[in-house]
């Protein structure tokens, strides 16, 4: 309960100068490659727009023209809008649509404080899993496998795709509700911020070892170890994202 009272407390910028309409001429995100006919379609091409950084912080989102930009109904985006919202995501504005959530520094912090607590649960959870048999071992060793040939290629964006589908499998795979619930946005909040700080070959080579290692340790079921890195891993990380942050002197 306290994460939850957290995470509803951080505070949220509005910029009305920028609207939805920009997007379209300067974010990549295109029609056809949308399939949008429910409100669960509409917010997940919401959420993936936000993690990618199609839709910026501070960005408004109206449902109108986003639904003139990806298809889909309107009743549909205004339905997804409110559930963004509800996972702190987007904030409403009575008549003006709403607008992507910005973080400063104060707010990256204080998430990391969460993911510290909440992913290394996850990871221990899971390796209790796996000593019973319970988890999705195909499914883990896709998702690991994925990954090191992600940071092999090189492709610094489909790594950080592979990281966030990673850690949300584990997430999924810890079988705890609501460490899901809690966790998925405010990873979401950030991963943009995540990518910007992780450019380099080296970068994402130290984060493909330290989350291999913790794959390995999952599957042998040795649910202290697995813990315990993913707490490193976690603090590495957001340790990069603030100095990143406080170097260009920016919100997310």
């Amino acid at each position: 309960m306290a994460a939850i009272q957290l995470f509803a407390s951080l505070p949220v910028a509005f910029n009305p100068r920028v609207n939805c309409q920009t997007i379209s001429s300067k974010r990549n995100v295109s029609r056809s490659h949308m399939s949008v006919n429910s409100v669960h379609e509409a917010a997940k091409f919401l959420r993936e727009g936000i993690r990618e950084g199609k839709f910026a912080p501070g960005q408004r989102l109206i449902a109108r023209d986003v639904s003139a930009l990806a298809g889909g109904g309107v009743g549909s985006y205004r339905e997804a809008l409110v559930r963004l919202a509800g996972e702190g995501l987007v904030t409403l504005h009575p008549n003006r649509g709403a607008s992507v959530r910005k973080l400063d520094t104060k707010d990256v912090r204080e998430i990391y404080l969460m993911l510290d607590a909440l992913e290394p649960v996850a990871a221990r959870l899971c390796a209790q899993h796996a000593r019973r048999h319970e988890i999705d071992t195909a499914g883990l060793q896709t998702s690991a496998s994925a990954l090191n040939q992600a940071c092999r290629s090189g492709r610094v964006s489909a790594f950080h795709a592979a990281r966030y589908a990673l850690l949300g499998f584990l997430r999924k795979e810890s079988k705890a509700a609501r460490l899901y619930e809690v966790a998925a946005p405010l990873s979401l909040q950030i991963s943009k911020r995540e990518n910007d700080s992780q450019l380099s070959k080296t970068a994402i080579s130290i984060s493909n070892e330290e989350l291999q290692d913790i794959v390995s340790h999952i599957l042998d079921g040795k649910a202290a170890k697995a813990e315990r890195m993913m707490r490193s891993h976690i603090k590495r990380i957001g340790k990069a994202v603030l100095a990143n942050m406080r170097a260009d002197g920016r919100t997310i």
